[in-house]
């Protein structure tokens, strides 16, 4: 559970182990060209809860790329 605010930069590849949720309150951040894995065997996966909010806005040269691991 992201309870507070968090950025994820385009220099790292992150790996999302079961299901990460946004709380409410909390803004995840994307920065351009960033990637983001799910995790097969946990299921890994982004989940927004009610009140959670998303800022992500990729470019046609820098796109966020959702994808899974393997």
């Amino acid at each position: 559970l992201l309870a507070t605010s968090r950025t994820l930069y385009r220099d790292t590849v992150y790996e999302l182990q079961g299901s990460v949720i946004v709380g409410p309150g909390a803004t995840l951040t994307v920065q351009p060209g960033t990637q983001v894995e799910g995790d097969p065997a946990t299921r890994g996966a982004l989940v927004v809860a009610r009140a959670g909010n998303v800022l992500i806005r990729g470019t046609r040269i820098e796109p966020i790329i959702f994808t899974c691991k393997g």
